[in-house]
């Protein structure tokens, strides 16, 4: 049974007349997505560059919403190459409360937060273990550390890598990086 504007999500009846809603699996919440994408982008994925990669995967929502208000979704989906340390959903909501919004709504340091995500050229995280930092294209450099089989970005764990795409690789954290940390 599906509701308007419940597309994603399954009613199921339960005792009493209470109704639990749980999210839909299948190819159908795929497809739903992937439509969704499409619709907004007018193009198919072929072998995915990063911008199609990232709307593409419900766990990044947030950055997805935060690359589209600060103009960087047509730069991802560039010829690259580059190197993204993604931060997924629950990265954000790691974050203080109203962070996100406080974020879109300064555009001048939504743009400087986010490119100091990226990193103007493909690196591996074997690559990545053997470099101490690395220069983002917002200027600074973002620390590097391998220990223990585990890679950190500025202090943010590295949790999925090497996600590659026909523009570069993504590397999923578990933090917001900030420029201003630690300086």
């Amino acid at each position: 049974m599906r509701i308007a504007g419940l597309s994603r999500l399954a009613v199921l009846p339960m005792a009493f007349g209470l109704v639990v809603l749980a999210p839909q699996q299948g190819a159908y919440a795929g497809a739903t997505h992937a439509g969704r994408h499409h619709k907004h982008h007018a193009r198919t994925c072929g072998q995915k560059d990063i911008a199609c990669a990232l709307m593409c995967d419900d766990s990044f929502r947030n950055l997805s919403k935060a690359l589209s208000a600060a103009g960087l979704m047509k730069t991802l989906e560039g010829k690259g190459p580059y190197t993204l340390f993604a931060p997924d959903d629950h990265a954000f909501w790691k974050q203080p409360k109203g962070f996100m919004d406080g974020l879109l709504a300064d555009k001048k340091n939504l743009k400087k937060v986010l490119t100091y995500h990226l990193v103007a050229r493909k690196l591996t995280a074997s690559e990545l273990a053997n470099m101490r930092s690395a220069r983002t294209v917002e200027g600074d450099s973002v620390m590097l550390d391998a220990k223990d089989g585990k890679l950190e970005v500025d202090g943010a764990l590295v949790t999925k890598s090497d996600i590659n795409c026909s523009n570069g690789v993504i590397h999923v954290i578990d933090d917001v990086l900030s420029p201003t940390r630690g300086k």
